[in-house]
Parts: structure tokens; C-alpha cells; sequence
């Protein structure tokens, strides 16, 4: 879910968005974040090749989500 890990300052718009990530709605964040959440403060402007955001997807699929970190 977006916006949920302790100790970090995510904006309201984040924290609100009820986002379940996927590797959909990752891919649509990816591609455009103020589109999906408008109102982040995100200093980040997307990515806008598929295949770069296919394989960044990729490469996060393969880390070990039963890391603490990683919830």
C-alpha cells in the first residue's frame, strides 16, 4: 500500500491515495506519478519508455519482500 511506511513524510495526497501496488499501478506511477497521485511532491517527472519501467519492474520483482523494509 502507498504511503504506509513509518518515519517517512509522504504528502497527504500520497498517504490518501489507497494505492495497492502492483506491477500495474507501479507501471502507471512510473510513467507519470502527478497523474496517478495529484498533489505529490514528488521531484520526479516519470519515466516515459515502457521498457525502461518493464525492466525497473522487473529487477524490484526480484528483491525479497519478506524484508521488513520492503512491507
Amino acid at each position: 500500500m502507498a504511503g504506509v511506511v513509518n518515519d517517512f513524510n509522504y504528502t497527504r495526497a500520497m498517504s490518501e491515495s489507497d494505492i495497492i501496488w502492483t506491477k500495474e499501478t507501479l507501471d502507471q506511477f512510473l510513467r507519470s506519478p502527478f497523474t496517478m497521485i495529484p498533489g505529490t511532491s514528488m521531484a520526479f517527472s516519470g519515466i516515459p519508455s515502457a521498457r525502461a519501467r518493464q525492466q525497473l519492474i522487473a529487477y524490484l520483482s526480484q528483491l525479497d519482500n519478506n524484508n521488513a523494509i520492503c512491507k
